[in-house]
């Protein structure tokens, strides 16, 4: 008897997988696989370690001027777990369960998948410093796309494929005058209830699990601010800017995630990006993430903390600004958002590693090697009783390479 039940379970855990990856459009794009990944087994906060492409600086000499070499990479902590669970007694086991199993496993996968997805997309404000849009106004047409995937690509990217993830609501006046420019992508009839289609190198995918960003005060009444100081006069490895304005005192200014932009202003140099290789000027305004909240004090200047680090110094490999951050530079402020993703094709990582069997319940915990994708399924009951139960488990991690993303500023509607 126990046999039959394993196998039962085994065929359920199947479709489910399958199920699984179909309905969630940010596990099924995001890269996935690791070396020797699918033998390990999954414990809460493992972490995997992802190198980054070295960066040097170039000098004009003949002479040999010796360069430290920067290991770079980043982490993909897997952190996050969820269940969902259903019993049923032996008579509904028998009458109900075994003539619509496949209907209630998928609709149990549906809650479990759709909080998965839901948590993955709560991740885009955590790791995007960069950012398109104005939180206010939607895409109007091509001429907003094109800018966009221009100004994502204007410092340098290691593949010109790219992923974008927005919802219907926001990309309609734009599909709806050029709907010829979209080349669908594939022909699966199950697929495409998340695929839009493909333009200029980039694959659009559509979800209704976009998160809201609620930003601060400054954000939100649209202050702009002044740059007093920073913690780096000498311009090297700039984390913190001291500001002034029109804030009030006790206030939130900034929430954690906010998205601040450094404005033109006459008078003052203007300071941009660096492209990642080569170390040129880029036409990309310098943006940055606040790394937390910041309460606006009764006296003296309001500090915030931000990232990446901006640094101007011409003998370093992580210089990435045109000039040093200087007293009088203007800063504005993101207003709350609903919060879209461009990505590189292969800087978005989750890890779904395998769970442990649960004995002495009969369980299933596959690895699926095309996808990268694991989910446990377990079936169990309680001795001398009449429930029998089934327990469905996923573990999971997400990571969004800084570098190599752009948050895209939706308004909430």
């Amino acid at each position: 008897m126990s046999i039959n039940v394993l196998e039962s379970v085994a065929t359920l855990q199947e479709d489910a997988l399958a199920f699984f990856q179909n309905r969630n459009c940010f596990v099924q794009t995001s890269n996935t696989k690791f070396i020797d990944f699918e033998n390990t087994i999954g414990n809460l906060g493992s972490e995997i370690k992802l190198e980054q492409p070295y960066r040097f600086i170039s000098t004009p000499s003949l002479v040999s001027t010796i360069q430290p070499l920067k290991q770079r990479y980043v982490k993909l902590i897997t952190d996050q777990k969820r269940t969902v669970d259903y019993a049923m007694s032996a008579e509904e086991m028998i009458y109900h369960f075994n003539n619509n199993r496949e209907r209630i496993g998928k609709s149990a996968i549906a809650e479990l998948s759709a909080h998965v997805v839901k948590n993955i997309a709560s991740r885009i404000p955590d790791f995007t410093y960069r950012f398109f849009g104005d939180g206010k106004t939607t895409f109007n047409g091509l001429e907003d796309l094109e800018k966009m995937l221009i100004m994502y690509r204007e410092v340098g990217i290691p593949s010109p494929s790219l992923n974008c993830y927005v919802s219907d609501l926001y990309l309609l006046k734009a599909r709806s005058g050029m709907l010829n420019q979209f080349a669908p992508i594939r022909n699966d009839k199950l697929a495409r209830r998340y695929e839009i289609g493909e333009y200029n190198y980039t694959k659009f995918y559509r979800t209704n699990m976009l998160p809201i960003h609620e930003a601060g005060d400054v954000g939100q009444k649209g202050v702009v601010l002044t740059i007093e100081s920073t913690n780096d006069p000498t311009g090297k490895k700039i984390t913190q800017l001291q500001v002034s304005g029109s804030m009030e005192p006790g206030s939130i200014a900034f929430k954690k995630n906010d998205l601040i932009q450094f404005q033109d202003i006459p008078g003052v140099t203007n300071v941009r990006f660096l492209t990642n290789v080569g170390h040129a000027p880029s036409s990309c305004p310098v943006q940055c993430r606040v790394t937390s909240d910041a309460t606006v004090p009764e006296k003296n200047a309001l500090t915030i903390n931000i990232e990446p680090a901006l640094c101007f110094d011409q003998t370093d490999s992580d210089w990435n600004i045109t000039t040093n951050i200087v007293k009088g530079m203007k800063i504005q402020t993101a207003p709350s958002h609903r919060a879209g993703l461009l990505i590189g094709g292969d800087a978005f990582y989750i890890s779904m590693p395998k769970l442990p069997a649960e004995h002495p319940n009969d369980s299933v915990s596959k690895y699926d090697p095309d996808t990268g994708v694991a989910i446990r399924v377990t079936y169990g009951t309680v001795a001398g009783s009449d429930v029998f139960g089934f327990h469905y488990g996923a573990l999971w991690g997400t990571l969004m390479v800084p570098d190599y993303c752009m948050r895209i500023l939706f308004p909430i509607i």
